[in-house]
């Protein structure tokens, strides 16, 4: 008998979701939040092999912003409680009013503005190291907090902020941390997964970055001036050193993409929509292999 599965899929700032609800659902609940940036929503590609396998109700939720995803950022909001500096930051920046919220470490999650979907509890959670392969934070001088503003930041604050007064108040008030090192990345993540796990009790699984360059011709690193395509090999074989280590997940993307081919990818970062269903496939092989599903 085919199962006829209402959709309820959406979009909101920073933010998308989508729920499978059959007509005659069992009294499971899954639910799959996944924290990141360009790669993750091709996760959404899972759905239609969730929907022939799964009888109860499943929500997944992308809370889509990578400026507030690299693991340091992360771990902090987790950590840290200054909600009479953050407000101040967050209002001068324009960050989401959660922004250094601990959302990570909610034991059940929902939809905003579809209270009718009611909670889902977190069964799993899906990270990325893209932001800590590319992303750059800054530290506030007078408190340590770190924030990334988000944006493609090229020097020209003023252009990223759009406000040549706040980004005085930012040149003056905050320092560049540069890219995280590979090594500081894997005791971030090693920390947050261990939080994730007693706080939560949620299955993890981390998305690692395609390797080489689409058309790309190197063949000879030595002399490289670009070391981001090193530097992505060094964070993916950071990922497998430290799921041997923890027993996670990984969502292969280097290995799925090259697979499927990358001929007609333009970067590195972001998979050209024929290529999400591949990426789909692996995702819920994965959360098979878990038993989710």
């Amino acid at each position: 008998m085919t199962q006829t599965v209402n959709r309820y899929a959406g979009c909101g700032k920073h933010m998308q979701y989508y729920a499978l609800w059959p007509d005659e659902p069992t009294a499971e609940r899954i639910g799959i939040y996944a924290r990141g940036g360009c790669d993750l929503p091709s996760i959404f590609a899972a759905t239609p092999l969730i929907e022939r396998t799964f009888k109860g109700i499943c929500c997944i939720r992308h809370d889509d912003s990578i400026s507030d995803s690299r693991s340091d950022l992360l771990l902090q909001s987790v950590e840290q409680d200054a909600r009479d500096v953050t407000d101040r930051i967050v209002q001068k920046l324009g960050l989401p009013s959660d922004y250094f919220e601990p959302r990570l470490l909610e034991k059940t999650f929902s939809v905003p503005e579809r209270d009718e979907l009611g909670t889902f509890p977190t069964t799993v959670i899906i990270l990325s190291s893209g932001p800590d392969v590319v992303r750059t934070v800054y530290r506030h001088k007078e408190t340590g907090l770190l924030v990334d503003p988000g944006g493609i930041w090229m020097g020209r604050v003023e252009d990223a902020l759009g406000d040549v007064a706040i980004a005085r108040w930012f040149r003056d008030n905050f320092t560049s941390c540069g890219l995280i090192p590979v090594d500081e990345f894997y005791n971030n993540l090693a920390s947050i997964i261990a939080l994730i796990r007693q706080e939560v009790g949620a299955h993890v699984i981390v998305m690692n970055t395609l390797g080489p360059e689409p058309r790309g011709l190197i063949h000879n690193y030595q002399f490289v001036r670009d070391r981001l395509p090193v530097r992505r090999r060094e964070f993916n074989l950071a990922l497998v050193e430290l799921s041997r280590k923890l027993d996670f997940s990984i969502v292969d993307l280097d290995r799925t993409l090259q697979r499927f081919g990358i001929r007609a990818q333009e970067d590195w970062a972001h998979a050209h929509t024929q290529q999400h269903m591949a990426i789909g496939q692996e995702v819920f092989r994965v959360m098979q292999n878990l038993a989710v599903f």
